[in-house]
């Protein structure tokens, strides 16, 4: 569908030297750029909270992730007003046995899950 396009030219030209990678990453302040989700402390948090197997650092970290998806994302915008509606009765939910058969694997592939999800599914 696409014409050819022939050689693609070269990320880095031959005559200019790279720059080392050092690893080190400089993430620029909130307050000179536009607000992310993935900021370092909140990072940081959540690394802490695997490595100590932390609840409490846990809690802290979503609690912060929570207030920066309020701030960026539409979702952390929304109400839901679960009071004003009345649920579902379980009787009129359809069985979870006959959800699944309507799923299609064929969109997933092996790198974007896991070979047990791929065979549960």
């Amino acid at each position: 569908a696409y014409p050819p396009r022939g050689p693609l030219p070269p990320l880095v030209d031959e005559e200019v030297e790279e720059l080392p990678d050092f690893g080190e990453y400089h993430f620029r302040s909130i307050h000179e750029s536009e607000i992310h989700t993935n900021t370092p402390d909140v990072l940081y948090k959540l690394q802490e909270a695997s490595r100590t197997n932390s609840s409490e650092g846990y809690k802290l970290f979503a609690h912060w992730q929570n207030k920066i998806t309020e701030q960026s994302e539409i979702r952390g915008q929304l109400e839901f007003c679960l009071d004003e509606c009345d649920p579902v009765p379980l009787d009129e939910v359809e069985p979870a046995a006959e959800i699944v058969k309507r799923f299609c694997t064929g969109a997933a592939s092996l790198g974007s899950i896991s070979d047990e999800a791929h065979r549960a599914m």
